[in-house]
């Protein structure tokens, strides 16, 4: 998201997409183009997983397919008491929607680089946040294994838009957290998708001329209260 933002902008091509492509469109055209990415990956996965059962099955002449001893495990009922149908869908959306929140936060980092040659600089914040949010979230759930069960610390981190994606999908289907909450924090998610969507368009309109160096965070939050960044 972010490579194919810095791109347009190094090359001027932004500017004459903008003439008859709406900011917004812009944004979300690169966001859900890469979203669309990790579903055909997801969906391989899958598909390639039950292919190998049933080649395996058919191999040898087994009735049904049989799952590899570690995987029956993790997925028996002992372990995933919550593993049904509707709650693996919800699952599944609540682990797309982080997907989705943090490739906006990527296009948020690129529209406030102006040159490919700063990509690997501009973007260093927003690995450190990806990566303190995965461990952030494996930290707390390690924590609350060894408890026993799960806190009022993990609860609360599940609402973070950070660590959703790392925790919430998890938690359902383990049952340590209920349907009607995970559905809650769905609500939660998609607000700030709305909310960081409308700060990305605003960043982005406002640094199509910018030539500049690396923009930092405040310097960005600064930006989105102005109309215009200075060229220069």
């Amino acid at each position: 998201v972010s490579s194919s933002i810095v791109t347009e902008k190094s090359n001027k091509l932004v500017e004459n997409l903008m003439i008859s492509v709406d900011t917004k469109s812009l944004i979300w055209g690169k966001v859900l183009g890469a979203l669309g990415v990790v579903m055909a990956q997801l969906g391989l996965m899958i598909v390639c997983g039950i292919a190998s059962g049933i080649i395996t099955m058919l191999a040898f002449g087994m009735d049904q397919i049989v799952l590899p001893e570690q995987l029956a495990t993790v997925v028996s009922a002992t372990n995933m008491p919550g593993l049904s149908l509707f709650n693996i869908i919800v699952a599944v959306v609540s682990f797309l929607s982080g997907v989705l929140f943090f490739a906006i936060m990527a296009a948020l980092f690129g529209a406030a680089i102006s040159k490919t040659e700063d990509m690997g600089e501009g973007m260093k914040i927003f690995n450190v946040i990806l990566v303190l949010s995965a461990y952030a979230g494996l930290g707390i759930k390690i924590s609350s294994l060894a408890s026993g069960g799960g806190g009022l610390i993990e609860r609360i981190l599940c609402f973070v838009p950070f660590c959703t994606p790392f925790l919430a999908p998890a938690n359902l289907l383990t049952g340590v957290i209920p349907l009607y909450l995970v559905l809650a924090i769905l609500a939660v998610q998609i607000i700030s998708i709305v909310l960081l969507s409308m700060l990305v368009t605003r960043v982005y309109r406002s640094m199509i001329m910018y030539k500049g160096d690396v923009m930092k965070l405040r310097q960005i939050f600064r930006l989105a209260r102005r109309k215009e960044a200075d060229p220069s």
